[in-house]
């Protein structure tokens, strides 16, 4: 079974704020309509070489998408411009596969006669960044992760890791492979953290749950209400979050981005590294809950959590996942993927 982890990504990502780094005095609907002539125009280019490029899908993938779908905010999907695979893999791809894009980022998996790759390009060069100096950093702290394979700048910020072959944590039913799940954890927030935060992690998390709440309210997800009963939580809860001690944390901690062997209870690699930030180890395990029932408590023993640490998980994990679900619900809902109920229930579960 093939895992990449990046599918379940339309399920729980959240990236708040997002705002166009090329043409950035269009608005982001005038930007793909202008990116979209030049795209055909590439699409035909590439249709009058295929017969002299070994793989045509490498230059430009396919998209096959319902007439009816309309993405609400970005435009037209698939607009993103593939890097050069061969550059970042060192080889001419027999296969290329395309597993997401937005426009403004995408991933593929790349098949050449040297292996497997999971190519990833994304226009904010920061997030390409992060994911590198990431995957480096918990390697060194004894971390398993994809090896690393390549970079590139242009046409937007690119990198390229070997494909990691196997099955995700979510799903699994193993509670060995969540101790070991709980083990990798212990690994990651015990290593060195790459950056400070800039604003204190109490007033940041509040402050970002009071605005999806806003936007959740406006929407008609929920009620004026239960937003306001909801903020009045994260504020009776300020205290226990301003005190908790920080480390480095995953910032992206799902089930789907533990990659485990094909056949044994064991972490390969943990990917999908661009959210890393210093942060409450709390929020990765509140991450790691949303699915899966209670098999994420396994994950606690292989972590070796100390009494201390498990009831201040108990007091805050509500309002984490709470947080979590309520930033992605504004993804999903901006990346067409409308119609999830799960965030909306799990903000509704903090004020029950």
């Amino acid at each position: 079974m093939t895992a990449n982890g990046l599918t379940n990504r339309l399920l729980l990502s959240y990236e708040p704020g997002f705002q166009p780094v090329h043409q950035t005095t269009l608005h982001p609907a005038q930007r793909w309509r202008w990116e979209s002539a030049s795209h055909l125009a590439l699409q035909g280019l590439v249709a009058m070489r295929s017969c002299c490029v070994p793989c045509p899908n490498a230059w430009y993938p396919p998209v096959d998408a319902p007439d009816d779908w309309r993405p609400p905010v970005y435009g037209v999907p698939a607009l993103m411009i593939p890097p050069r695979f061969e550059q970042l893999t060192g080889a001419v791809p027999t296969e290329v596969i395309s597993l997401v894009d937005y426009g403004y980022r995408a991933a593929w998996k790349v098949t050449t006669p040297g292996g497997v790759f999971l190519v990833k390009s994304d226009e904010r060069p920061d997030l390409v960044t992060n994911e590198v100096m990431a995957a480096r950093n918990a390697a060194t702290a004894g971390v398993p992760v994809a090896p690393f394979a390549g970079f590139a700048e242009r046409p937007a910020p690119a990198v390229a890791f070997r494909w990691v072959e196997g099955r995700p944590l979510h799903g699994c039913t193993d509670p060995e492979a969540w101790r070991d799940a709980g083990r990798a954890l212990r690994r990651i927030h015990s290593a060195p953290q790459l950056r400070q935060r800039a604003v204190p992690w109490g007033e940041a998390m509040e402050g970002m749950f009071r605005a999806e709440l806003g936007w959740m309210a406006e929407g008609g997800f929920i009620e004026p209400a239960e937003a306001d009963a909801a903020g009045a939580v994260a504020a009776s809860l300020r205290p226990v979050l301003d005190a908790t001690p920080l480390g480095w944390i995953h910032g992206d901690c799902q089930a789907a981005h533990f990659i485990l062997a094909p056949d044994e209870p064991r972490v390969l690699a943990v990917i999908d590294w661009a959210d890393e930030h210093q942060g409450a180890p709390e929020m990765d395990f509140a991450v790691l809950s949303l699915f899966d029932g209670d098999l994420w408590r396994h994950a606690l023993d292989g972590y070796a959590a100390t009494a201390e640490f498990r009831e201040r998980l108990e007091r805050t994990l509500p309002l984490y996942r709470a947080i979590r679900a309520a930033g992605s619900l504004r993804w999903l809902e901006t990346h067409g993927y409308p119609g999830q109920e799960w965030p909306v229930e799990c903000v509704r579960a903090l004020v029950s």
